[in-house]
Order: structure tokens, then C-alpha cells, then sequence
């Protein structure tokens, strides 16, 4: 009867540290992701791709955002929500899922044009 106990216990446990585990998908510091990033390596359906080689995203303060991913630089605006990064304004509108994000590296996923992409950045110091 113990072990019977024992192992209600345990799942509950195992329940619960699951369930508070699906929260932590959120971004904490969306302040991270401010600043210019330039890629570093660009997969498209898995493999790499060298039509993003010049790639940046530049975010700013209040939403405001800079980008190439066209080829040409236009300016947009972004927000976060949870681990979604949406693209918004410009000819291109695009949600983004973040992958990680930390001081020096930016991961991002989405399906742009029917392939699924992976980008992964670095942050770029601006010398001032």
C-alpha cells in the first residue's frame, strides 16, 4: 500500500513540474532583444541557405524595428508576445517563435513563403 502511495505522490509531482514547465516558454526580458543583430547561420527546410547571408534585424525601444529580409532595408514594428515575435508593417508580416534569446545570441524559427526557417543571430556592438 505504501509503494501504491508512494507512486500517486510521485506522479502528482511529476504532473505538476510538467504543467508549471509549459509556462516557461514566455520571453522574461524582452529588453534582451533590443539592439542590432546580425545573422550568423540561416537554415531553410533544414538546410543552409546563403539568400539571408547579409541578414539583420535592428529592434528599438517602443516597438520600432529595422530589417532586411526583403533585401531591401525598411523599417517596421514589432511586439512580443510569450515567445512570439510578431513582424509587423513593411512588405513583409511575419511571427516569428523565439528559440532562445540572451545577451550575445538570437534563435529564431518561422514559416516565411511555405519553408520553415531557423535563424540564429549575434548581437553586433555598435561602436559609438
Amino acid at each position: 500500500m505504501k509503494a501504491t502511495r508512494f507512486f500517486q505522490t510521485a506522479l502528482l509531482i511529476i504532473g505538476l513540474g510538467s504543467l508549471l514547465a509549459c509556462g516557461e516558454d514566455e520571453i522574461q526580458d524582452t529588453d534582451l532583444i533590443l539592439g542590432r543583430w546580425d545573422i550568423q547561420e540561416a537554415l531553410r527546410s533544414g538546410r543552409p541557405t546563403e539568400s539571408l547571408d547579409n541578414l539583420f534585424f535592428e529592434f528599438f525601444e517602443e516597438g520600432k524595428m529595422r530589417t532586411n529580409i526583403t533585401g531591401s532595408t525598411v523599417d517596421g514594428s514589432y511586439e512580443i508576445d510569450g515567445d512570439q515575435l510578431q513582424q509587423r508593417g513593411g512588405p513583409l508580416e511575419t511571427n516569428y517563435t523565439i528559440q532562445s534569446l540572451t545577451d550575445s545570441m538570437l534563435v529564431l524559427s518561422a514559416m516565411i513563403n511555405k519553408f520553415d526557417f531557423k535563424l540564429q543571430f549575434t548581437r553586433t556592438v555598435q561602436e559609438e
